[in-house]
């Protein structure tokens, strides 16, 4: 099993591939990442490399900025534990009101794979522009998701709104994990990425996949 992330910053568009291998930098193709591109590795170690090459894409609570949050560390480290379930069939993308939760909230959206994409979790930090633009396919119509501690809905919001609704959709409930979410929403989707959830391999994607999200906590550094 493999996907695709990109992660958009002030300066850059990256692009990552991740396998049960590890992840690669794809993108920008710069001359000084060019040790770098193309290359398998656990993401904390791509990641540290690309901090030597002038991108630091692990921020700390000491760089939110003003009137931004940080999420609470042990919800953030339980959200990336669940999340990455919903990776083998569903595009996810940060919720533009999540940054305006509290601390003990997250919100993000998702909707299902298109094409070959696996996964595109969208971190919209910057304005950078480009031609093939991997951010065309989000749009405000995506189903958002409020994750608590042990409490996880779908909820009336969408990024297309002027103000965040937190109600929870009609004929549904809250339950304690994103999967469950999606089991009620969807349930032949959900009985689908079950089926691909099985396996050794399929298992080590995703500890990669969870690696790179709590490195980059792209759920206190998101909208």
């Amino acid at each position: 099993k493999s996907g695709t992330f990109a992660l958009k910053t002030k300066r850059h568009i990256l692009e990552f591939e991740l396998s049960p291998e590890g992840c690669k930098l794809c993108a920008p193709r710069l001359l000084e990442l060019g040790d770098l591109l193309d290359v398998a590795m656990p993401p904390s170690r791509l990641l540290l490399l690309l901090r030597e090459s002038g991108i630091n894409l692990c921020p700390q609570d000491a760089d939110v900025p003003s009137g931004l949050t940080p999420k609470q560390a042990a919800l953030e480290a339980e959200l990336c534990g669940m999340v990455v379930q919903l990776a083998p069939c569903l595009q996810l993308a940060p919720s533009k009101f999540n940054k305006s939760r509290d601390a003990d909230t997250c919100l993000f959206r998702f909707a299902p794979q298109k094409d070959s994409l696996d996964i595109e979790m969208k971190l919209l930090l910057g304005n950078a522009q480009t031609e093939n633009d991997p951010f065309s396919e989000v749009d405000g119509s995506w189903q958002t998701m409020l994750f608590q501690h042990r409490k996880v809905a779908l909820i009336k919001a969408l990024d297309s709104d002027a103000v965040c609704d937190m109600s929870v959709l009609p004929e549904h409930v809250a339950h304690s994990s994103p999967m469950l979410c999606l089991k009620e929403h969807n349930p032949d989707l959900s009985s689908e990425l079950m089926a691909a959830l099985l396996g050794d391999r399929s298992q080590l994607y995703l500890e990669i996949v969870r690696q790179l999200f709590s490195n980059l906590r792209l759920f206190s550094f998101t909208g």
